[in-house]
Order: structure tokens, then sequence, then C-alpha cells
């Protein structure tokens, strides 16, 4: 499979997964109030066209006419790590095209370079490692397939997942400004 199409895969199984998350209701936000876009372009003064990210979910409040708050989330279906390089240029196109009411999120399908890591926690962008649930032994995962740690260290929470005698951790990062 070319690199396109693998990475247009895991662009659909992000959106499966976020809108799944979104109608049961264990998003961020209140599902009555996002919704969730796949390769939908935001603007950018600086080129004077459209970026396009591959998946953003817009968070509209009552009354509103303009999403309040707009998550994007860019997908990597690498076989090695991340590298830093990748969240300086989806950080540099967040800054194009939000102001100070954007999350982004770095979603992939392998683990981050330190570089990565270190850039996305000073900048406040979440990193989230999916695991297929084939792929981590168990098929019946309630909602979330991931661990969410929010940091700066304020609250740690971990997903211990236990099937008869086998046990499974699934850890994933995701930095929440404080």
């Amino acid at each position: 499979m070319n690199t396109t199409k693998k990475g247009d895969k895991l662009e659909d199984q992000a959106f499966v997964v976020f809108d799944k998350q979104i109608a049961e209701g264990y998003f961020f936000t209140r599902r009555e109030y996002s919704k969730i876009f796949q390769k939908k372009g935001y603007y950018s003064r600086d080129r004077e066209k459209d970026i396009i990210f591959d998946i953003s979910v817009e968070v509209t409040l009552p009354g509103q006419e303009r999403y309040s708050l707009l998550f994007l989330i860019e997908c990597k279906n690498y076989n090695h790590r991340v590298p830093v390089d990748d969240i300086e240029e989806f950080f540099a196109k967040i800054q194009q095209v939000s102001g100070a009411n954007v999350k982004g999120i770095v979603m992939s399908t392998n683990s981050f370079q330190q570089g990565a890591f270190n850039f996305a926690k000073s900048k406040g962008i979440g990193l989230l490692r999916y695991f297929k649930e084939e792929k981590i032994g168990y098929s019946h995962v309630r909602p979330l397939i991931w661990c969410l740690r929010l940091m700066p260290l304020l609250q740690v929470l971990a997903l211990t997942k236990h099937f008869g005698k086998k046990t499974i951790k699934v850890d994933i990062l995701i930095f929440m400004d404080s």
C-alpha cells in the first residue's frame, strides 16, 4: 500500500473513532455543540488560501454563529517514530489559521521521538497513539481505546484493562493547557 493510501486509511479510522466519541458523549465537549469534519480547510492569511486538516472538530456554543473552540487533528501512519519536524510543521499550520481557541492533536500509529514529545509539550499539542483493537488484543473496549494523561502533571489517568488472566495497559499522552 502506498503512503497516501496508508495515511488516508488512518484518517478514515480516526474520523470514525472521534465521531463515535462525540456521538456517545465521551469527547471533551457536549455532542450537541460539536461538529466533526474530514479534510476541511481553514483560511490562512499568510498563504491567502485554505490549509486542509485531516480531522477537525468545531465546538459552537449556544447562540453563537461561529465555532468557539476548534480541535485540529493530524494523523501519522508511519513505520517509524514521528519526528519533531512533523510536530513543528503542524504547529506552524495551526498558528496560521487560528487564534487562542484551538487545540492541536497529533494521532499516530507509532511512537514519538523525544524531540517531538518535548516540542509538543512546550506548545500544548496533544500526542495520541492509536492502537487497533485487534493489535492490543481485546475487542469490547469501553468508549476510549487509549489512556489520556493530562499535562502538566496535574492529573494522571492510566487505564489498565483486565480480561481474565490478561492485563493490557494502553498509554497515550494528550497535553492540555493548564
